[in-house]
């Protein structure tokens, strides 16, 4: 009997459930407890699903190259307006008069347009990683029946049992 018990525990313990996961708007992936993946998990959660471990990774590069565009462009518009504050103006002599004029903001006008270009490349990749993330739970839930097993304890004057609901 104690046999019989012991297999009756190890099988229901044994038993693994679907891990639900979901996405927020920024493409971060969260497990069924909330608790946050890093990229390398969720690759390796991927690893045996070569097309949705494709869409992933092109969600993240679209992510990092969205995020080189906009910072970079920031930063390049940022520090030439604040460069053409602050630096000297350089004179120059037209018809025996001086004139005072401003340096080009070329390098400004290049980081705006990086700046624009980067809006769209990142409104895209959280919608790959998310379809990437939903596509996998729809596969793993397929796969998993829809039977419920929940194992419990009981004990009371009469003795200890195991309950099992379906």
């Amino acid at each position: 009997m104690k046999k019989l018990f012991f297999i009756l525990f190890v099988i229901s313990t044994s038993i693994v459930s679907a891990q639900e996961y979901t996405t927020n708007g920024r493409g971060v992936v969260f497990n069924a407890s909330g608790e946050k993946l890093t990229s390398i998990e969720v690759r390796s959660l991927l690893a045996d699903q070569t097309d949705l471990l494709q869409e992933y990774n092109a969600g993240r590069s679209k992510k990092t190259i969205g995020n080189i565009l906009l910072y970079g462009g920031l930063g390049i518009a940022a520090g030439k307006i604040i460069y053409e504050m602050y630096a000297p103006l350089k004179p120059t002599i037209v018809n025996n008069s001086v004139t005072y004029q401003s340096q080009n903001l070329g390098l400004a006008i290049v980081g705006g347009a990086m700046v624009v270009a980067a809006i769209p490349v990142k409104i895209g990749f959280s919608k790959k990683i998310k379809n990437s993330i939903a596509t996998y739970n729809e596969r793993i839930l397929k796969k998993t029946s829809s039977i419920d097993i929940k194992s419990s304890f009981i004990a009371n004057q009469n003795g200890v049992g195991l309950q099992f609901s379906f």
